[in-house]
């Protein structure tokens, strides 16, 4: 990125309200354990560091930097850069981490829009797309479904209708980098100071469409296998890619697994048809497995709903609120040790 502008990076009247003279503003670019690349609008690239204050004051690792943050800094003589402050983040998209723990893992900040990415062979999910369709709405994201290798596919019209039983109003374009069919439909949803977020499992073809977008190999792309039909992890880190014509996509590595930390409403705008029969239940706080009077389970067992919905969304609103509860927990202790850490920073400092 050659200096670009504050508001081609996505700089707007939300982030100016927070804006502190004082220092200089960036955009995270990428994340490196303790190091980042950002990008000082009209000052360029720059490698940086947060400083102690800032690692030590935090209540959890997701308050840290991530890919997509503006944050406050510094620039010394020696372009030494120091990150003080992550500026509040007007989206955030992220997922139970794979760990045992189950705690937030942030993918992406400040994100517009997500490409939801299923390539149209085995590694279509309709499950997986409630999924990400649940945590982008949760988010305040606007999903759009991106179909891709769209040209070795004999039964589109098979595919979309199991996405319309899903979801009908959000965007679906069916994609080929090898016939570049949908690239400019495409094209046409990315706007000047957006960010997109690309996400989907391994080998669905992301980096190759955000290759086929930027008009270069920006990002390392390799091959599915053909004895399982998955895809090897070529994407290990998150990464803004600034498009000449305006717009910031990201890439996100393949994830094989999604555990959402959607709130209730996210789940329950994206099984719409579900919420809607809820209201008609006879109990307000129903749970839909066993109480009498539900119009949810009324519904399956006369067929006005399927048996993978019903199922997916009493495990997604599970898993929520498992997640909630979790977390909840984590950042009060989280909470307990910083102000633990403070205390014995003061008494330091009086010695």
């Amino acid at each position: 990125m050659e200096n670009p502008s504050k508001e081609s990076l996505g700089w707007n009247a939300f982030f100016e309200a927070q804006r502190n003279l004082s220092f200089d503003i960036a955009r995270v670019i990428s994340e490196h354990k303790n190091n980042y690349t950002i990008v000082i609008p009209s000052k360029g690239t720059f490698n940086a560091q947060i400083t102690g204050k800032l690692l030590f004051c935090s209540d959890s690792t997701t308050e840290l930097p991530k890919t997509g943050d503006w944050v406050h800094c510094t620039v010394f003589d020696n372009d030494t850069v120091f990150i003080h402050e992550v500026l509040e983040r007007k989206t955030v998209f992220s997922r139970k981490s794979v760990s045992s723990h189950g705690q937030e893992h942030v993918l992406g900040t400040n994100l517009d829009k997500i490409f939801i990415v299923q390539s149209l062979n085995e590694n279509f999910n309709p499950r997986r797309l409630e999924r990400y369709l649940a945590q982008a709405i949760s988010s305040g994201i606007t999903p759009v479904i991106i179909l891709s290798k769209a040209d070795l596919c004999q039964n589109l019209d098979g595919y979309l209708n199991q996405i319309k039983e899903i979801i009908q109003k959000t965007t679906v374009i069916p994609v080929s980098t090898v016939t570049s069919i949908g690239i400019e439909k495409i094209k046409l949803l990315i706007n000047t100071g957006e960010t997109i977020g690309f996400v989907g499992s391994s080998g669905v073809g992301k980096s190759t469409l955000i290759n086929t977008l930027t008009q270069k190999n920006a990002l390392k792309t390799g091959h599915v296998s053909h004895y399982d039909n998955k895809g090897r992890h070529t994407t290990v880190s998150r990464e803004l890619i600034l498009l000449p014509e305006g717009g910031i996509l990201m890439d996100t590595p393949g994830m094989r697994e999604f555990g959402i930390t959607a709130d209730e409403n996210g789940i329950e705008e994206s099984f719409h048809e579900l919420s809607a029969l809820a209201s008609s239940c006879r109990f307000q706080q129903c749970t839909h497995i066993h109480e009498p009077g539900c119009a949810v389970k009324e519904a399956l067992e006369d067929g006005s709903i399927s048996k993978h919905r019903y199922e997916s969304y009493i495990k997604l609103k599970r898993e929520a609120e498992r997640f909630s509860m979790n977390n909840f927990e984590k950042r009060k202790k989280d909470k307990k040790q910083g102000k633990l850490y403070k205390t014995m920073k003061k008494i330091k400092q009086k010695r």
